[in-house]
């Protein structure tokens, strides 16, 4: 009988080894990986360090930079295409009153009216700097003047503000300007004064001869039928020529009526009549009937500045000529002098305010002129030549037969 007995499980195993030279070279290695990865580590700690530092220095730039923002005394509204308003300082409040917490989009700014604000939103899709429009708002401490200017950059950064509107606050400055305007109009009012009393003088006269007479031929029918109609239109003209002036002298807003453009200028010429012949100046005219669609009382205005300006080149006397011509649609009315002319630098520099030549010149009569001929949707302009004289361009939309008249 033979023994049966239980074998024992047969097990490899496998043992590594390694020479003394190869577990030498496995240490440096894994050293090398070690002192790697803690380095990796160090530098990963101080680039995290570096950059909340960064970000830290920005946050505290930033921080200035919005707070140089709001001392700025210009309101700035930085925006996207769509009108999103990103950017906005503290100077929109204090010039416009409107609340700029939750100010989003430019169409709530409700200071501006609705034709406005379409300008506003035309003008910052359009590439460019600096276009301009002027608006008078209705705030708690009053009533303001704007500047506004809608700044568009060619080069767009998706980071930052599509466009940029500027409002500046230019009340004082008109409030101003409007004074020197009306200390000017009160200067000429007194040059024009001898001229004034001519013109006055001439149906006081005729006036005055009707009725020393009337008493001795009041049962004369024939007398009396042409008394009552020379008198009321002596009267008629008498009240037409104060209500010009007194026009003329006070302020008001550029009405825009039809009118007899060759008219004005006969009527403004004649008040000029005594000031020219004490300067010995002749004054020619040469104008077309025409109809133009403007301001009376903005083109007497822009009339007699130059006028006078055109007297005072010439102090040795000479000759004037006022002519006006029909070119498309806009009637040019011209003011030429033959007196002491200006030089390319006077030229350029005519329309800036308080720019003068003269003495006592206030600087203010070209460029209030300007600004009345552009708002009446015209234009000014100058050619002179030093020694030769000087021609006013003055350009006024006229009044078409298109247009039912």
């Amino acid at each position: 009988m033979h023994d049966i007995g239980l074998k024992m499980p047969y097990f490899l195993s496998a043992t590594l080894t390694f020479k003394p030279s190869q577990s030498f070279i496995l240490g440096i290695v894994i050293g090398i990986i070690i002192i790697a990865v803690i380095l990796m580590v160090r530098r990963y700690i101080a680039a995290t360090s570096k950059l909340r530092k960064i970000e830290s220095k920005q946050e505290t730039f930033k921080n200035h930079y919005y707070q140089f923002l709001d001392v700025l005394p210009v309101g700035i509204l930085g925006l996207s295409q769509s009108g999103e308003i990103l950017l906005r300082n503290y100077s929109v409040k204090l010039l416009t009153g409107i609340e700029i917490q939750g100010l989003k989009d430019i169409k709530d700014m409700n200071c501006f009216t609705e034709s406005q604000l379409e300008w506003l939103i035309q003008q910052i899709k359009q590439p460019g700097p600096n276009r301009e429009m002027q608006v008078q708002i209705k705030t708690t401490t009053g009533i303001k003047m704007l500047l506004i200017s809608v700044n568009v950059p060619f080069d767009q950064d998706p980071d930052l503000p599509s466009a940029y509107v500027l409002i500046q606050d230019q009340t004082k400055e008109k409030s101003m300007s409007a004074l020197l305007q009306q200390q000017d109009k009160i200067e000429k009012m007194n040059q024009l004064s001898a001229g004034v009393v001519h013109e006055l003088k001439n149906p006081l006269s005729s006036i005055k001869g009707y009725i020393q007479m009337l008493d001795r031929r009041l049962e004369d029918p024939s007398f009396v039928k042409l008394a009552m109609s020379v008198l009321p239109a002596e009267i008629d003209r008498l009240i037409i020529m104060v209500e010009s002036m007194l026009n003329y002298a006070k302020p008001n807003a550029l009405k825009k009526e039809i009118f007899d453009l060759k008219k004005l200028v006969e009527d403004v010429s004649r008040f000029f009549k005594i000031e020219m012949s004490s300067h010995r100046i002749q004054l020619k005219t040469e104008l077309e009937d025409t109809l133009v669609f403007s301001s009376v009382n903005g083109i007497r205005q822009v009339l007699i500045n130059m006028l006078f300006n055109a007297v005072e080149a010439m102090p040795a006397g000479g000759i004037i000529e006022i002519s006006t011509k029909q070119v498309g649609n806009r009637v040019v009315l011209l003011v030429h002098d033959n007196g002491s002319g200006m030089t390319q630098d006077q030229l350029e520099r005519l329309v800036e305010p308080y720019y003068t030549t003269k003495e006592n010149g206030s600087g203010m009569g070209i460029p209030v002129s300007n600004q009345i001929i552009s708002e009446l949707g015209g234009q000014l302009g100058f050619e002179s030549v030093l020694g030769a004289g000087t021609t006013v361009i003055i350009e006024i939309p006229s009044v078409s037969s298109e247009e039912g008249i």
